[in-house]
């Protein structure tokens, strides 16, 4: 080898090298037509967490069951959040449901969510600019982002193997937030898994409920995406990608104006792609579970959708 090094670093740098007569092997003379040996392969790096033993694979009916439990630290699928991050998002379990009336959600969201919103508050288009602006691929991301990235492809890449489970999309809440929401969304909007709710031949995924004073609750059904879909891991990150897409409006524009965002128009559709994209180049997941479906967006190069 030491033979090797020296006839490489004099070509290179024009050094010369250590002239001791070290024995070296006979594949190195250019007389053994036998190929070098291969070195044996590394060792796998031992887990970040060794403590803990990592979650077995379940059953669609286990995984279902699972998600009305209430969400902890220390069980469940291993994901690097805190106990506040679970606070603020839903780890308690919020199964109640608000009365479908204007008074029946607000006195939900006072019971929920401690603190008020207290913005800024924009127009619609600046809120959906502001969403396009933030996943476009010109911008270079920060230190906190970038371990947000980090930590959602680890527990991605873990739970296509198998060992996941719904309470993951709680814990991961906060972090795609800071990815794709700009870190807004905290503490305005929690997540519920409920059963299905779906109307006569119909299929529901999720759905966002204005609860007033600019915050919002996110509903996934456990029926259709940890039963009914054939990859309930990308069903449920596609979904609440989606649902928060909704949610951003519901918690960042002013509230006179909120009926601009209640369809699936340009500023959802704007959001929708722009989020889209994103999530297939960092984590290869997409927000497109009926390619049928076309949303309308806007066209920033013809100078369409600017506030």
């Amino acid at each position: 080898m030491i033979h090797a090094v020296n006839k490489r670093a004099k070509e290179l740098l024009n050094l010369k090298g250590d002239d001791v007569p070290y024995p070296r092997h006979e594949y190195a003379l250019g007389d053994d037509p036998r190929p070098a040996p291969k070195q044996s392969p590394p060792q796998q790096p031992f887990p970040l967490n060794p403590s803990r033993a990592a979650a077995s694979p379940k059953s669609p009916k286990g995984r279902y069951d699972d998600a009305f439990r209430h969400v902890f630290l220390d069980s469940g699928t291993d994901y690097e959040c805190t106990q506040s991050d679970l606070d603020v998002t839903g780890a308690l379990a919020r199964r109640e449901c608000p009365t479908d009336s204007r008074e029946g959600r607000e006195a939900c969201g006072k019971k929920w969510f401690p603190q008020r919103n207290e913005g800024p508050f924009v127009s619609p288009r600046q809120a959906c600019l502001d969403i396009y602006n933030h996943n476009t691929s010109r911008r270079k991301p920060g230190n906190l982002e970038l371990e947000a990235i980090a930590r959602l492809q680890k527990a991605i890449t873990a739970g296509r193997g198998g060992s996941w489970g719904p309470d993951l999309i709680i814990k991961a809440f906060c972090d795609l937030d800071i990815v794709f929401f700009r870190g807004r969304l905290r503490g305005h909007v929690c997540v519920r898994w409920l059963p299905d709710w779906s109307e006569h031949r119909c299929t529901t995924w999720g759905s966002t409920i204005y609860l007033g004073d600019s915050k919002c609750a996110i509903n996934l059904n456990a029926d259709t995406i940890l039963c009914k879909y054939r990859q309930p891991l990308e069903g449920m990150f596609a979904t609440m990608l989606h649902e928060m897409c909704r949610a951003d409006a519901l918690t960042q524009v002013i509230e006179g104006e909120m009926m601009k965002c209640a369809s699936h128009g340009k500023n959802f559709g704007t959001r929708y792609y722009a989020v889209n994209k994103r999530a297939k180049k960092l984590f290869n997941l997409s927000l497109v579970v009926h390619p049928e479906v076309k949303y309308p967006q806007h066209k920033y190069e013809k100078g369409e959708g600017y506030p």
